[in-house]
């Protein structure tokens, strides 16, 4: 790569909210629950921030989840780097409709045929019940990634998000349709990091790396 292209390329970093009450209770949210983030799920946004704060090269753009445990996740990023968040509504999570709210048991016994249905990944024309089809929620994510990045070429932009967005990013940006898109690690203030050309090709760099949150885990470790 020379160094003009090198100049041009864009550097994205997709940042899944920090852990939410929900995550803590173990049950399913997607993209109409907007809970709140959990007393260490604050503790992971500013650790997040401290991280984001040093990065190279320097965040000059930050996106957010309008749903709450992701703005609540940008906040301190916001006010860390000096930035002001925007908020899109196509970077939500998938809506899982009447399993919202619900644990994995509770899905399971409640809505077996569906359950069943979602155990096949592959299975893009899964819809969950009064809530989104993968396929349109994967074009959904495309197109809005799509689009912040023609708007941002050569910058450093971060998206504060949630897992399924992230996933499904990640697998159009590679042009992975039909890899095990749900096997990929996403922990809560995780940061996957891709770099992408003007052409489009992206090279990815980071997948769920958490590192930042080391010291949180040895505090509670002891």
């Amino acid at each position: 790569m020379s160094k003009d292209e090198g100049d041009r390329l864009t550097h994205l970093l997709l940042v899944r909210h920090a852990e939410s009450e929900a995550n803590r209770r173990g049950v399913w949210q997607g993209g109409s629950a907007d809970g709140i983030l959990s007393p260490l799920g604050h503790l992971q946004a500013a650790r997040l921030a401290e991280r984001l704060a040093a990065w190279e090269p320097p965040v000059q753009r930050l996106y957010s989840s309008p749903l709450r445990r992701a703005v609540e996740t940008a906040q301190p990023i916001a006010q860390r780097l000096g930035l002001d968040p925007v908020l899109h509504p196509d970077l939500r999570e998938i809506g899982v409709g009447q399993v919202s709210g619900l644990s994995m048991e509770e899905f399971r016994q409640q809505f077996p045929d569906v359950y069943a249905r979602w155990l096949n990944k592959e299975d893009l024309d899964f819809t969950w019940p009064g809530g989104e089809q993968r396929r349109a929620f994967f074009h959904r994510v495309s197109r809005v990634v799509g689009e912040i990045l023609a708007r941002h070429r050569g910058e450093t932009v971060v998206l504060v998000t949630h897992g399924g967005t992230i996933r499904a990013a990640v697998v159009g940006l590679l042009g992975l349709q039909g890899a095990p898109w749900w096997s990929y690690e996403v922990e809560n203030a995780s940061i996957t990091y891709l770099t992408v050309t003007a052409a489009g090709e992206a090279d990815l760099v980071l997948l769920g790396d958490a590192s930042h949150l080391a010291p949180l885990r040895e505090e509670a470790s002891r």
